[in-house]
């Protein structure tokens, strides 16, 4: 009785390196594209995030304004907001606010908001990273117009391949004193 020979053909074993090669060349498409979208996802939540940031300080701050500046400033600042404050039973307090572009580098900044008290309360809050501040680019640049009674503000992030602009309209709060 002859005995059948153990193991695989070289047709067999060509199909299944085949079929392994297959799979591995899907599977590294797949991760390559889980990448790929991870990036692009990243970018979009951190522009994202920026600006509504942003829109969140200068919103807050716009409600408090008494006066809103945004035409003849001094470089870096963006806009400059003030109000008073008053205290029952003791001094008014007045406060200032500066937005700022800070350490612009290829056209791509911080935002700093400055808030000034005159009773000697003084803070700094970074208020947004990759803000795009371009001067010779109006169409896609950040920035901001003040017609009584509301602020028009235009904010650009770009972080990596992606840039968004958001518009808003912030109107001071009406005046109940």
């Amino acid at each position: 009785m002859i005995k059948p020979e153990k193991g695989f053909t070289l047709l067999e074993l060509v199909i299944s390196v085949a079929l392994m090669a297959a799979l591995a060349l899907g599977g590294t498409a797949v991760c390559f594209q889980t990448i790929r979208v991870s990036d692009k996802t990243a970018a979009n939540l951190t522009v994202v995030a920026q600006l509504e940031n942003a829109a969140f300080w200068v919103g807050r701050d716009v409600l408090m304004a008494d006066n809103i500046f945004t035409e003849n400033l001094t470089p870096p600042n963006f806009i400059i907001l003030a109000w008073i404050e008053h205290v029952y039973g003791s001094d008014q307090i007045l406060h200032t606010v500066t937005y700022s572009f800070e350490n612009i580098e290829g056209n791509i900044c911080k935002l700093r908001r400055y808030h000034w008290t005159s009773d000697g309360v003084n803070t700094y809050t970074m208020v947004a990273d990759h803000i795009y501040y371009n001067t010779d680019d109006p169409d896609n640049s950040t920035a901001a117009s003040y017609i009584n009674p509301a602020l028009s503000l235009k904010l650009t992030s770009s972080y990596g391949n992606k840039m968004e602009s958001r518009n808003y309209s912030l109107s001071r709060r009406s005046d109940f004193r």
